[in-house]
């Protein structure tokens, strides 16, 4: 039978006006045409069916879900692919780690500033061998000195 030179329901026989008031339902190869009341009942029934049979299998599985006992994570402690609770130690809070501070002072004196010591030692009257040396020492000791 042609639908499209003759559209008639598949289902109630009734006649629409056009083709495209029918709706086309492929199962197994095999086209149906129904009409929009004939899909609305089937929509509908199986809707129906679908809440019958697999909404009470749904919240049967939610039920088992919230029956089980929880634990939180950081109980849990997994050996050989088994969950074993720890024993009733106290819980170690991990908290920020302390960074050892070094003992370096970031101070230093600049080529300028030495010659200025240098030449104020000169004036002292200490020799050049001498006043060399405390530059030197005066250097080192701001390096390990914090301030």
């Amino acid at each position: 039978m042609d639908h499209r030179k003759n559209p008639i329901c598949d289902i109630c026989g009734e006649v629409q006006d056009c083709f495209k008031r029918l709706k086309v339902l492929k199962v197994k190869g095999e086209k149906t045409y129904m009409c929009k009341s004939c899909y609305r009942d089937k929509r509908h029934n199986h809707r129906n069916v679908t809440k019958r049979e697999f909404v009470p299998i749904i919240i049967e599985e939610k039920k088992e879900k919230k029956k089980k006992e929880y634990i939180p994570k950081r109980y849990k402690k997994k050996t050989n692919r088994e969950v074993v609770q720890e024993s009733e130690a106290p819980i170690k809070i991990k908290g920020a780690k302390i960074r050892k501070k070094p003992n370096k002072s970031y101070s230093y004196l600049t080529l300028q500033e030495k010659q200025m010591m240098y030449n104020n030692l000169k004036r002292k009257g200490m020799s050049h061998e001498e006043a060399d040396e405390q530059v030197k020492e005066f250097c080192k000791a701001l390096r390990q000195t914090k301030i």
